[in-house]
């Protein structure tokens, strides 16, 4: 791999969007095992994002998939050109310090909206979840942002303000 992409922010502030928009191309295939990728010109994307559902990315892996994606990315690490993981699966302490131990160079994107935006998206998709359960997702992308910096993860940060206007987001 040349580079690795990693895509984190609060519930419902476009970082699946982001992906689709910008990498998913119509050569596209998904793999289903060990978990299910999404491969394109040659990148890797963990999760399935050709599904179409409200769940795409790695919202469709399991909760407990982390050993299965190290160990798939110590044995594929020189099979693409770029990785590019996204969302709750992969924000973890465990899975930044594997990543930055390949040094490999690492985008780490930070998505951010406002708790209230947070909230009206994740609504308008038809979800339940408590304001709770977004204001959590905000703390753990600012605690993962903050891991980033010490790991050296070169940060850019997006506030994705109202991305039903535009969702092409570009760094």
């Amino acid at each position: 791999m040349n580079k690795i992409i990693l895509i984190i922010g609060p519930s419902a502030s476009g970082k699946s969007t982001y992906v689709i928009n910008n990498y998913l191309k119509l050569d596209a295939i998904v793999k289903e095992k060990p978990f299910k990728y999404t491969i394109c010109n040659n990148i890797c994307l963990l999760g399935d994002y050709l599904v179409n559902k409200r769940c795409i990315g790695t919202d469709t892996l399991s909760m407990a998939v982390l050993p299965k994606l190290i160990e798939f990315i110590k044995e594929n690490k020189d099979k693409y050109d770029i990785l590019i993981a996204e969302g709750d699966r992969i924000s973890n302490r465990k899975f930044f310090e594997f990543i930055s131990s390949l040094n490999i160079p690492v985008d780490l994107y930070v998505f951010n909206c406002s708790l209230e935006e947070s909230i009206k998206r994740r609504q308008d998709s038809g979800s339940n979840s408590s304001e709770t359960f977004v204001k959590t997702t905000i703390t753990k992308t600012n605690n993962m942002k903050q891991l980033g910096k010490r790991l050296k993860f070169n940060i850019l940060e997006k506030y994705t303000g109202d991305i039903s206007k535009n969702n092409t987001l570009l760094f």
